[in-house]
């Protein structure tokens, strides 16, 4: 167990050590800072809250999958991967060591976001925030709930591939253009996505957090799909994390590093 905290510590170093990340943190508390003024200089109720934070998970979205989609492959890339197979490690170990500094970096960031929010709220003040802290740390952890499910997916690339861009690349496609059309897809052929992992990241809908619910009551907090129940959404989940989970596993286990 010591050693496998010891391989996560490492882990953490290599990305300290890198300083684009270190700019981009820097960014992030910029972005986190500006929207919490522009919250505050409007209405500054849940609406602006939802919308200011979509926007700032986007941005995290897509600096977790940089990580993720670069963590095991870069190793390939450099030809590093040689150093940490001739420790005294497993294959597993050293995957999930990798696996855990992802989650940490989610961790770190989501909670960077909630302390920099609150201090702006705490100076500024926002009686209409403040009223409905229940909804905005659910809010935010239905957020942490997505952008783990990227996380894992990149993950997931990165341990098959060898290529960074390719793991990085897939991931932000399944983010973005997929990711918007499945509700097209569903209108078209009902309940055709069911099954399908991306239609189920965002769990919000479910507790009418949606943006739409908050702007035209609760009939307007559509479910990502018709009969669908939180328990049903929840299971896919599980389900498509198992797999992504096996397949890295298998994949990497019987990876040639030669």
């Amino acid at each position: 167990m010591f050693s496998f905290f010891n391989l996560v510590q490492n882990e953490i170093f290599k990305l300290r050590k890198q300083i684009g990340h270190i700019i981009i943190l820097g960014l992030f508390a910029c972005i986190v800072l500006i929207t919490s003024f522009i919250i505050r200089e409007f209405r500054g109720n849940l609406t602006d809250f939802y919308f200011g934070a979509g926007f700032i998970f986007a941005f995290i979205d897509l600096w977790i999958i940089v990580i993720a989609g670069n963590i095991v492959s870069s190793e390939f890339r450099w030809g590093t991967v040689k150093l940490l197979l001739t420790r005294p490690h497993n294959r597993l170990k050293i995957l999930y060591a990798k696996y855990v500094t992802v989650l940490l970096a989610i961790i770190f960031v989501v909670l960077m976001f909630i302390i920099i929010f609150l201090l702006m709220l705490l100076i500024t003040g926002n009686i209409n925030i403040e009223r409905n802290w229940d909804k905005v740390f659910l809010k935010i952890f239905f957020y942490t709930i997505e952008v783990v499910i990227y996380a894992t997916l990149a993950f997931m690339i990165s341990s098959l591939s060898r290529s960074s861009a390719l793991a990085i690349g897939a991931s932000v496609f399944v983010l973005y253009p997929v990711k918007w059309m499945l509700p097209v897809l569903d209108l078209a052929y009902q309940g055709s996505t069911k099954l399908i992992l991306f239609t189920h990241a965002d769990l919000s809908p479910h507790y009418k957090l949606s943006v739409m619910s908050n702007l035209f009551g609760s009939g307007g907090a559509n479910l990502p799909l018709t009969n669908v129940s939180l328990t049903f959404a929840i299971v896919v989940i599980l389900v498509y994390f198992v797999i992504f989970h096996f397949v890295s596993s298998f994949f990497f286990w019987r990876k040639d590093i030669t």
